[in-house]
């Protein structure tokens, strides 16, 4: 919700700064209402866009961090019923496991 907000917020302030930066350069010369009205157009097709390439990211984050869960949740199980202790390292996990010998047998 947060982000969305922000990303209105962002192409509202970026529409005023256009809206801006146009009636700033009409002073000096004049545009066409067509060429501005095909411009806003253009760049509200590129926004569009853009917030669909963020929403399926967000979608994908959404879906790794349940697969991740998922996963935290196994090796949470492995500790408990093999009395195993799960190390996060950088490039991998590390599992260390008691092993359990009968008495002088080899």
């Amino acid at each position: 919700m947060a982000r969305s907000q922000g990303r209105r917020n962002r192409r509202t302030m970026i529409l005023l700064v256009l809206i801006a930066g146009a009636g700033s350069t009409a002073c000096s010369a004049k545009v066409d209402q067509d060429v501005f009205d095909r411009e806003i157009a253009s760049l509200r097709s590129e926004m569009t866009g853009l917030d669909g390439r963020v929403a399926a990211n967000e979608a994908q984050i959404a879906e790794m961090n349940a697969r991740l869960d998922a996963l935290q949740a196994d090796l949470d199980g492995l500790e408990e019923e093999f009395d195993v202790t799960v190390k996060r390292l950088e490039t991998g996990i590390r599992f260390a496991t008691p092993v359990h010998f009968d008495f002088d047998r080899a």
